[in-house]
């Protein structure tokens, strides 16, 4: 998909399965000039964004010795089969229920689950927690659990990292003034609307971010 979109973007360049090194920075103005990839290649740069999802708290610790107020929450996505007749084109949350969920496509739930909170370093699938999902499922859907078991695919965990009071963490480092960050979204994904325009003012100096 990126590369259909950028592919007569003369002067981007996308690198995939790039991993870093580190960071060259400038000892009298403390701004990134390179970004170090494993490999030996270093790539000049105006300015950095680190949008790392769950991972951001590790990298810049290890990269600039900043500590970030950022914890990784564990949730779970999934597809969920229901009658086509039912498709409503909505985005629907249950209250008093542990999880959203969105019509993907006629026949099909794409559902979010859990905000389970911790440090985690990967996730992992934990077994008393699918299990509470089967019951809740099975109570609102008003089906048997074996049912409902056979109408979830693509179970798939994942991280979400959250700051201590659920704001997003979106700016530039104070001591590398070229480094902005972007994350904290935690299970709010719509955030990245407003997120990504605050990064993008920054980025194009437009002075909206202010």
């Amino acid at each position: 998909m990126i590369n259909k979109v950028m592919k007569n973007k003369k002067n981007v360049e996308i690198k995939c399965n790039a991993q870093i090194e580190g960071y060259s920075v400038d000892p009298v103005t403390k701004k990134v000039t390179h970004v170090n990839l494993i490999g030996g290649e270093k790539m000049p740069c105006d300015l950095v964004v680190v949008c790392t999802g769950p991972q951001t708290p590790k990298h810049l610790w290890h990269h600039f010795g900043c500590v970030l107020p950022s914890i990784s929450a564990q949730g779970y996505g999934f597809d969920f089969k229901v009658d086509p007749a039912h498709h409503l084109g909505v985005n629907i949350l249950l209250l008093n229920s542990p999880y959203s969920m969105s019509q993907y496509a006629p026949g099909t739930q794409r559902m979010s689950a859990f905000v389970d909170w911790g440090c985690f370093d990967k996730p992992f699938v934990d077994e008393k927690r699918i299990a509470f999902l089967h019951r809740q499922l099975s109570y609102d859907m008003g089906m048997p659990i074996e049912e409902v078991k056979q109408s979830i695919s693509k179970m798939r965990p994942g991280l979400r990292p959250v700051s201590p009071d659920e704001m997003i963490i979106v700016g530039p480092m104070k001591h590398f003034p070229n480094v902005i960050i972007n994350t904290g979204y935690g299970p709010w994904g719509f955030y990245c609307f407003a997120g990504g325009k605050v990064v993008e003012s920054l980025v194009e100096n437009t002075g909206e971010a202010e």
